[in-house]
């Protein structure tokens, strides 16, 4: 009966520090940079960091000591496609979310796309180990695009933005990259990244 309250008390504990403690970053409707929103019910922790993961370089950081809730909004580069930590920061605790925003729109959902695999007109092809082809299909305009990278280095090798479309096709010469290395590519197309790995 003893092991069960324990039990019991650890199982509340586990839940009640999961709705006290949350970071949760959203993109603005109105078209301006995201907005990052934390909820630090028990006051754990002290600060805000937000982390460039490419460059290692802080972002903002903001000192919410005592502040058991909390917005603001995340002054980024408003094009291109980059990687960032958001970090609340405690005594001895640390929070964590990895991100990525695409033209200051946060990428909320993300696929996997098996070799050669098909998934709701969403595809990607290596044809003779020299090229890579991709089709996509969404339901309405979205922003695409492409970005190839060394997953060992965790280097961006390709970057190429595909326009706001509904329906786009694209073939890229692959044959200059490194043999017998692991690569990821990803399409994103609005808020969802459809990732690929691949060995050339």
């Amino acid at each position: 009966m003893k092991n069960l309250a324990i039990i019991t008390i650890a199982l509340l504990a586990t839940v009640y520090t999961n709705a006290t403690e949350k970071i949760k970053v959203y993109s603005n409707p109105y078209g301006e940079a995201p907005v990052v929103s934390i909820l630090d019910g028990r006051n754990s922790y002290d600060q805000l960091i937000v982390k460039d993961v490419a460059s290692n370089k802080v972002i903002s950081e903001t000192d919410i000591s005592g502040i058991s809730s909390y917005q603001e909004r995340l002054d980024l580069p408003s094009m291109g496609i980059n990687t960032y930590t958001v970090e609340l920061r405690g005594e001895d605790k640390v929070l964590s979310e990895t991100i990525t925003v695409m033209n200051n729109k946060v990428i909320h959902d993300e696929i996997m796309i098996d070799e050669n695999g098909f998934d709701n007109m969403k595809f990607f092809v290596v044809e003779n180990g020299s090229s890579l082809i991709m089709s996509h299909h969404t339901d309405g305009a979205k922003e695409m695009n492409l970005v190839i990278v060394d997953r060992e280095k965790q280097k961006k090798v390709e970057s190429t933005y595909l326009g706001n479309t509904t329906v786009t096709s694209y073939k890229t010469d692959i044959s200059n990259l490194k043999k017998e290395t692991s690569y990821r590519a990803t399409l994103y197309s609005g808020s969802t990244a459809y990732h690929f790995d691949f060995v050339r």
